[in-house]
């Protein structure tokens, strides 16, 4: 492969990689807002606050997907800064056999 095409390549990674940062804080986000929304309608039923099994307040929890989501962003954005680094070298240095 030539050096735009790696180039191309790492961009497309790193936009991948926002993608699904973008993806991961919303799912968290519309996680939150559910769990709010359940709290609120606990608070309105006959047992208060409280739940009839005890708890208090559910509090929201990371989502699986937005875990996953990061984990594919990391990988994702580490992919494409290699692909960018390596393009980059690979226009400074002139093609082995030939200078």
């Amino acid at each position: 492969m030539d050096a735009q095409t790696i180039k191309i390549l790492g961009i497309v990674a790193l936009l991948l990689a926002a993608v699904c940062v973008f993806a991961a804080v919303e799912r968290y986000i519309d996680n939150a807002n559910k769990v709010n929304a359940m709290n609120q309608m606990m608070s309105g039923s006959p047992f208060g606050a409280v739940s009839p099994l005890g708890r208090g307040p559910v509090r929201p929890a990371v989502p699986a997907v937005s875990k996953y989501c990061a984990l594919f962003a990391v990988l994702l954005g580490a992919g494409g800064a290699f692909a960018l680094v390596k393009a980059k070298q690979m226009r400074e240095s002139p093609p082995e056999g030939r200078e």
